[in-house]
């Protein structure tokens, strides 16, 4: 079904139906076939659970609108109806006031790139409304044209008449390969001065020689893109003096690494920064010299001594600033660089130019995994035996807490369990609050770590408590989250993306379980929140933020939890080396009843109210990116500097 009969129609035309509820559909291109011959052509957004919804102005002598980008069995029903001028004018109207006055991230990305204002929307508002869904499908369906997008960033460079700062190049020219045409691009972009470092220059002469506020090190074989210059100027202007800063790059094939702010265990896994970094003459002065036999982990050294040695923590420009050249990393250097930093807690990892680090075990801590339940004795069985079976780590016990189950089948469990050693099982005996419950439970344990677990989950691998344990035993860590896979290996959890559909969700939903886009999935690294279905966190930690907010019954209370801690400058860290199976809803069911999507609505309305600084901008997404797929995929480029 991918096309619909306009025979007979004109004038305004609603086409509705829906597609499979499936968020990576997105949207589709489709064709207005004319009986002459004559075509248009439309972008047409599909929502998250499957909506198609568009109207269409069409002349005398339509024949049909035909799906161009669609399966078989993609579009389960779609329609053709004729609407009087009132109707759609009202639609239109309708959906231009939604659009401007509902405050939004989501109408936000819209209307960012609109760049009409309201009161001239009033006079073309079908204009502005095929505009504002060409743009809900770029949102929904994730930008793919990369050479337009290059385009795109040009045509809003912003206008400087005179730069504050000089900038320098820097050339590291160890690999001599098109160091000319390197040279090239730097004068192109306008840089105040163009060295190349090599054996015969110091990194001190450099800087005697040099008037340059900031430097940039690239290698022989990069480009740094035209428009660079006038989009950090105007970001220095906008975030202030900073010593050390990095941008986005593109890669040799033409694919855009749009890279989450400074992420700490996520750079200690893989230099996810490479070499598209700006150094301040200062700090340049305080290190003293760029390492030339690191190859290309020259910068990512220097990053590192920076960080650890003199606490400076660089900034992140959003911009897709350097064009980067294929080079061959050299795997065993980056992992002497890290040894010198880390010792034998580093080593290689199993993908390449990755690394793992394994902070020192202590088996003597204490921990307890927390199982809220109801019923589904078949779940928790599941759940409990593939504990008791598959953990290597032995100083745990766990505690079920038992939230008014009925079943016969669930008490005939517990009878079984109480005559293990290391499990307990308590009732709370009160309506449904998960935020209750892990506070009730939490009061009458007395572990120093915590392990928040739901029923309807499988442990896969051995060591996933080892790597809980790991982790939180590092101070800056706040707390842990693992990878959950739905029982088809799909991801279901990989991370938590703050802003993700207007609210927050889970990274990588749904996609299959690979490396993800750049790496995200199989590496460790900060997040801003993980979910409670497994978690990890110190006594301590959750003493100093008060708990779980009781007020959040059902929904976010796990994102909440973690956006807590977060302010308080501890890390969220998720560990893919930690690995369950998560049957997600098997308990508690879908927000699909009147009162359950009441109480979702009550609670998001909290979120955004504590929260909306997070949702509006998480640190660890990228701005670039959609905030309608769970994939990464590529938006308009945001400039919130400039507005």
């Amino acid at each position: 079904m991918c096309e619909v009969s306009l025979e007979g129609l004109r004038g305004f035309v609603y086409i509705k139906g829906s597609a499979k509820s499936d968020s990576q559909i997105g949207g589709f291109i489709a064709e207005l076939l004319y009986k002459d011959g004559s075509t248009e052509t439309y972008h047409i957004p599909v929502t998250l659970k499957g909506s198609i919804e568009y109207l269409l102005h069409i002349n005398k002598g339509a024949d049909k609108l035909k799906f161009i980008n669609c399966g078989s069995d993609t579009i389960q029903s779609i329609k053709a109806e004729r609407l009087k001028l009132t109707h759609a004018l009202v639609k239109t109207y309708g959906y231009l006031l939604s659009l401007y006055f509902k405050k939004d991230v989501l109408r936000e990305q819209i209307r960012k790139n609109i760049k009409i204002g309201f009161l001239s929307s009033l006079i073309k508002p079908y204009t502005v409304y095929k505009k504002a869904q060409f743009l809900s499908y770029l949102r929904n369906k994730g930008f793919e044209d990369l050479n337009l997008y290059d385009e795109y960033i040009r045509s809003h460079m912003p206008k400087i008449e005179k730069f504050k700062h000089f900038y320098g190049g820097v050339i590291l020219s160890w690999f001599n390969k098109d160091l000319k045409r390197t040279i090239e691009s730097l004068n192109k972009a306008g840089f105040s001065e163009i060295f190349v470092y090599d054996k015969d220059v110091s990194l001190s002469d450099l800087l005697k020689k040099s008037k340059s506020d900031y430097f940039m090190f690239l290698y022989s074989g990069d480009e740094i893109k035209d428009y660079a210059l006038p989009f950090v100027e105007s970001w220095l202007e906008y975030e202030g003096e900073t010593d050390l800063f990095y941008s986005d790059h593109v890669n040799h094939d033409g694919s855009f690494y749009f890279k989450p702010d400074w992420s700490f265990y996520y750079f200690i896994h893989y230099d996810y920064i490479s070499n598209a970094v700006f150094f301040s003459r200062r700090v340049l002065e305080n290190l003293g010299i760029i390492e030339r036999n690191l190859g290309t982990y020259a910068l990512y050294e220097a990053v590192l001594k920076l960080y650890k040695e003199y606490q400076i923590v660089p900034k992140h420009i959003p911009l897709p600033a350097l064009k980067k050249s294929e080079t061959l990393q050299e795997w065993d250097t980056g992992l002497n660089v890290l040894k010198s930093f880390y010792g034998e807690a580093i080593e290689k990892n199993s993908e390449p130019n990755t690394f793992l680090y394994k902070p020192s075990l202590d088996e003597e801590k204490n921990l307890v995994i927390i199982i809220p339940t109801k019923d589904k004795s078949e779940l928790l069985r599941t759940c409990i035996y593939s504990i008791l079976e598959k953990t290597s780590y032995k100083n745990y016990r766990i505690v079920i807490v038992d939230n008014n189950s009925k079943e016969e089948e669930t008490f005939r469990l517990y009878s079984e369990l109480k005559t293990m050693s290391n499990i307990e099982i308590i009732s709370y005996n009160a309506e449904y609050n998960f935020s209750k419950i892990v506070n009730f439970a939490i009061k009458n344990t007395r572990e120093e770590i915590i392990v928040l677990l739901n029923n309807d989950t499988e442990v896969l691998s051995e060591d996933w408590l080892e790597w809980f344990v790991r982790y939180l035993s590092l101070k800056d860590v706040g707390v842990v989250g693992a990878k959950l896979l739905y029982p088809d290996s799909k991801i279901q959890h990989a991370g938590v993306v703050v802003g993700l559909f207007g609210y927050a969700d889970h990274a990588f939903k749904g996609c299959k379980d690979e490396q993800g886009y750049m790496k995200r999935i199989s590496l460790p690294q900060e997040y801003l929140a993980v979910t409670a279905a497994c978690m990890g966190f110190r006594r301590d930690v959750y003493e100093e933020v008060s708990g779980f907010d009781e007020e959040l019954a059902v929904n976010f209370n796990d994102l909440d939890f973690c956006l807590k801690v977060y302010s308080k400058g501890y890390k969220v860290v998720y560990l893919p080396q930690a690995v369950l199976i998560h049957y997600e809803h098997a308990t508690r069911g879908q927000n699909d009843t009147p009162e359950k999507i009441k109480l979702a609505h009550r609670e998001k309305r909290i979120i955004l109210s504590r929260w909306n600084n997070f949702v509006r901008r998480d640190p660890y997404y990228n701005p670039n990116l959609t905030l309608y797929k769970r994939d990464f995929s590529l938006y308009l480029p945001n400039f919130y500097w400039l507005e």
